[in-house]
């Protein structure tokens, strides 16, 4: 059984809604911050882009993650402060 949304995916969620996990988190997963539910995508890319971490448009696979990998390398450096 497809994704109801995306119908390219399996659906590993079957209630409300028979739909894949990048569909469910793009409909339901939120993140509360200062009282208010921002949609959990927004504070991913959001948190990325702060660390510079985020796909710059054009970017190729390689360079990308030859960026990331070195962000990933620097042992003084942590995700989360």
């Amino acid at each position: 059984m497809n994704c109801q949304d995306c119908g390219s995916k399996p659906a590993t969620h079957l209630r409300p809604y028979q739909i894949c996990d990048r569909c469910w988190v793009s409909r339901f997963s939120t993140q509360r911050i200062d009282g208010e539910d921002i949609p959990f995508r927004d504070v991913h890319k959001a948190r990325l882009q702060g660390l510079d971490l985020w796909r710059i448009e054009g970017e190729s696979d390689k360079d990308w993650g030859a960026r990331c990998q070195k962000y990933s390398t620097l042992q003084e450096r942590r995700l989360f402060k």
